[in-house]
């Protein structure tokens, strides 16, 4: 007896509640609706809307891999990150960026679904920009679109809404990961990922995003009309943009692979909130390595160093370098005494990893990890 979509579906899900407990976690928390606009499947982070005839004429384990397909759009956040882009191309983008990894992974896509091995290991912006240069638009085939988030009314998303949906789906992929780690069944990569990206951290992340709001120079854009607007000219929202931001990490010992850790997720964070660019400084009692960054993908902090301590050097670096940053944040234990000369003329704030009464810088703003 030939199964129905909706049947089909939820056999699918059972498959995958069995095998990858971790993908099944994700796509059970999407309100599941057939559509009629959509010639596949697609996400926006709330839901997951299917064409009947997609699903009645696919393959049971090529459902299975479509639905893992959407996992990850949600569990990269595709949906946020897309921001202005041309949605074709961001589709096609994260088409590659997914694809190749579910094949690693053993999953049985359509045969026709986009994959280049020159992408492996690309992040998504990397691949969009690579598309978008070819100046290329061909048509293909979407096995899983990602769309941008809509209100139950069928609005466009504020973007606050899409920060609190975002914030939502990291907790659900969190759980997703014990679920799957409870049963045994969650492999080494994505619990890497998992603690890398969305790990919870401690409640200096909301001191963290204020001073990344706040050092933030636009919101709207007076160039790009509103569209949603015809009878009045009305500013449109853009990605707001930070500029040039400069993080020191104290590599005297302040700081552990976990702590590494949380750091991470939460400039990943920004960095797929903000336009920023990243400038790493790592310093003991010299700078021992300075790296750049642009995208939230290609983000990642490692322990260079191992010496003493002395704060004067990050800032003197940064002159030499002749970055003009609109704020500086330090990751520190406090545990120095030694500060530059000259208050920089940018915002600094400093992170201490434990609190310590006797850390007073000279400057900046003092928030604490943890406190004992």
């Amino acid at each position: 007896m030939k199964l129905t979509a909706e049947e089909k579906l939820s056999t699918a899900k059972a498959y995958l509640m069995l095998k990858h407990p971790f993908y099944a976690s994700i796509v059970l928390r999407l309100k599941l609706q057939e559509v009629d606009d959509c010639p596949t499947m697609f996400t926006d982070g709330k839901m997951l809307g299917y064409n009947a005839k997609f699903v009645s004429e696919l393959p049971k384990m090529e459902l299975v891999a479509v639905l893992a397909h959407e996992a990850e759009h949600v569990l990269f956040l595709h949906f946020a990150r897309m921001a202005n882009r041309d949605i074709q191309l961001w589709n096609m983008a994260g088409d590659y960026a997914i694809n190749g990894h579910l094949m690693d992974n053993g999953f049985n896509l359509p045969n026709d679904c986009l994959f280049e091995y020159q992408y492996k290991n690309w992040n998504t912006e990397k691949i969009y920009d690579e598309l978008e240069s070819s100046a290329i638009k061909i048509p293909f085939f979407n096995i899983g679109e990602v769309r941008q988030p809509k209100n139950d009314d069928g609005s466009n998303m504020t973007p606050s809404q899409i920060k609190q949906l975002e914030a939502e789906v990291k907790v659900a992929v969190e759980q997703a990961a014990q679920i799957a780690k409870k049963q045994g069944n969650l492999p080494g990569h994505l619990e890497r990922l998992v603690k890398e990206l969305l790990e919870p951290v401690v409640n200096w992340k909301e001191a963290l995003q204020e001073f990344a709001t706040k050092l933030s120079k636009n919101d709207y854009t007076w160039t790009k009309r509103n569209k949603r607007y015809t009878d009045v000219y009305l500013p449109r929202l853009e990605t707001p943009e930070i500029g040039d931001l400069v993080i020191a990490i104290d590599t005297s010992g302040s700081l552990d692979d976990k702590q590494l850790g949380e750091i991470a997720s939460e400039v990943r964070s920004i960095m797929s909130i903000f336009t920023v660019r990243l400038t790493v400084i790592y310093c003991d009692a010299q700078v021992q390595k300075v790296e750049e960054f642009e995208n939230a993908d290609d983000f990642g902090l490692k322990m260079y160093g191992g010496g003493g301590t002395d704060y004067a050097p990050v800032f003197k670096e940064v002159i030499d370098r002749g970055i003009e940053p609109v704020g500086l944040l330090y990751f520190t234990d406090g545990y120095c005494w030694s500060f530059p000369r000259n208050v920089p003329d940018y915002k600094v704030m400093w992170i201490q990893t434990y609190k310590y009464d006797g850390f007073q810088p000279k400057f900046g703003e003092v928030v604490v990890m943890r406190n004992n």
